[in-house]
């Protein structure tokens, strides 16, 4: 990139969906749907746990299955042609793509590809973070030759841990420890995403590279200065939760059209990734253009404290880190 993105204007960064190649396994929570493409007869299957426990991190299994007569390659998960991704819908509210986008869409893909033969199978897993009680549901979706191949949904139950019915974002910065609760109603896919580079470590030792006091803090950069991210990009889930104060929400790359009064274009819309922003203030203009995915339910007066640090610009003088970011498990009523 050639310029600093700033964010509301030009934020970027990306997530990765840590899909990995792994040796088959049984469960009792599995189905395969088969369909035909242009040159290959594909079945796609998936396995689930049934019943999992809030703060477990459990695993998706979907294996590929060539039953044609010729060798395909198939290529690691993600948005794009002969891989695949996910539908993830919590309880009765909104359904999302749960994927990853390449960060140079449009171009020719760079995705690493295995050989499929005749008759031989792949298993992706994929593992998900138990973060709220109640029923979520993933379906796997196939893009193949002659389109994409849905199979069929699994809906894993999370029961809450005595009275724990939800986890939290917790982060240890240089100022103090915040905390916060995830908005899988609204946004399922990007707290499952933001969940998984918490519980990974992704955002161990990063710094809060840009400060705006009244407005906001901006986190989230391997590169420390707004510019990068884990290569990957997801899905927007705009909603209609208020940018107030203490609200997470998912930094992205600014449209030239929203300055003339426009929503963004989706390459701008899906641009989000590990880069995110806490409000310090309520911000209505943010409203259905940014994904709030959270808000701070520990810790607000660290938010402040953070946003009120001597600046040069809007970059703090001093570094802002934060030092540890984990996955913690709460009661209901915290």
């Amino acid at each position: 990139m050639g310029r600093r993105q700033e964010e509301m204007t030009h934020m970027t960064s990306t997530i990765a969906t840590a899909l990995l190649l792994f040796p088959a396994m049984t469960f009792a929570n599995a189905a395969a749907v088969t369909a035909v493409t242009e040159d290959a007869e594909i079945e796609v299957e998936m396995a689930a746990p049934e019943t999992v426990t809030v703060g477990d991190t459990y695993a998706l299994e979907v294996t590929i299955t060539n039953q044609g007569s010729e060798m395909i390659i198939i290529k690691e998960p993600m948005h794009d042609y002969r891989s695949f991704d996910f539908r993830v819908k919590f309880g009765d509210k909104r359904e999302s793509l749960y994927t990853k986008y390449h960060p140079k869409a449009g171009q020719p893909s760079t995705l690493k590809g295995q050989d499929l033969e005749a008759g031989a199978s792949l298993t992706f897993r994929h593992e998900v973070d138990a973060i709220t009680a109640g029923e979520w549901r993933f379906e796997p979706l196939y893009h193949g030759a002659g389109g994409t191949i849905t199979g069929e949904a699994k809906t894993v139950t999370v029961e809450a841990k005595g009275k724990a019915e939800r986890a939290l974002a917790e982060m240890k910065t240089s100022h103090g420890v915040i905390r916060a609760a995830f908005w899988p109603d609204v946004a399922p896919a990007t707290s499952l995403s933001i969940a998984e580079l918490v519980r990974t470590g992704f955002y161990d030792g990063l710094i809060f590279h840009r400060v705006i006091q009244g407005f906001m803090i901006q986190g989230g950069c391997p590169d420390g200065n707004g510019m990068g991210g884990p290569g990957y990009s997801i899905e927007a889930e705009f909603n209609k939760r208020s940018h107030v104060a203490g609200v997470f929400s998912m930094a992205r790359n600014g449209d030239p059209y929203e300055g003339q009064g426009k929503m963004p274009r989706p390459q701008f819309a899906n641009s989000a990734g590990s880069q995110f922003f806490l409000c310090d203030a309520t911000s209505p203009h943010l409203d259905k253009k940014y994904t709030g995915f959270g808000r701070v339910i520990e810790g607000i007066d660290v938010v402040h404290a953070i946003a009120a640090v001597p600046v040069d610009g809007s970059s703090p003088k001093e570094p802002v880190k934060i030092e540890k970011a984990r996955l913690v498990v709460i009661g209901a009523g915290s």
